[in-house]
């Protein structure tokens, strides 16, 4: 069973030989073991996994014999559903009083699935006031940001489709008075080097002129 937040495994048990009993499970998602359970526990659900990215589950029945256990189960193999965010990132030069970002496609997990809208959101560092800065359309991967005022914020893409909403990695922006002092100690430190490398004598490109007397 598969859903949009979840996917459920199911086994039949395995059979017993002998005096040999089973008394539980391994599972084992990409190699990892990540639970052992009771031999009447015939289902494993997981619910933590990353969007769009692929995962194989194998079973291992152990028995009453600590040094006998089964081989591993042939493994299941799945993508977990979801939305996977493109690249979101900056793309003027920081020092014009807008922000303009871009963001390049997702990952859609299921190829039906369709993209309803993309969303700019913004949070004050210092206050956590959180604003949205316009919605746009399926087909827009270009956004620019006009509204800020003097500070440092985290700005994110939200996107949404007909089942998921994910959001990109945020980016951080500083504005106003904060980005005025970034380029005033560049402009400091710009300063600085040329003065630690001017010269401290007369400089002259007059050739050396030597006195020759002639008898």
């Amino acid at each position: 069973e598969r859903t949009h937040d979840h996917v459920t495994l199911e086994w039949r048990p395995a059979p017993s030989y002998g005096e040999l009993a089973i008394v539980g499970y391994k599972v084992y998602i990409n190699s990892r073991l990540v639970a052992i359970l009771s031999h009447d526990q015939l289902t494993y659900t997981l619910t933590n996994g990353s969007a769009c990215e692929e995962y194989i589950v194998y079973v291992q029945a152990l028995s009453n014999d600590k040094n006998i256990s089964s081989s591993m189960s042939r493994g299941v193999k799945f993508s977990w559903p979801g939305i996977k965010p493109g690249v979101f990132r900056r793309l003027d030069d920081g020092i014009s009083s807008t922000v303009v970002v871009a963001w390049g496609p997702p990952q859609l997990e299921d190829p039906t699935e369709k993209i309803i809208a993309y969303k700019i959101l913004s949070e004050n560092v210092t206050t956590h006031v959180v604003r949205l800065h316009g919605e746009y359309t399926a087909n827009t991967y270009e956004a620019t940001i006009y509204d800020l005022i003097n500070g440092k914020y985290r700005v994110w893409l939200e996107i949404q489709s007909e089942h998921f909403c994910a959001r990109a990695r945020p980016i951080t922006i500083g504005f106003g008075r904060l980005q005025n002092r970034r380029l005033f100690h560049s402009a400091k430190c710009f300063m600085k080097k040329r003065k630690r490398f001017r010269s401290t004598g007369t400089m002259t490109l007059a050739p050396t002129v030597r006195h020759i007397q002639y008898s």
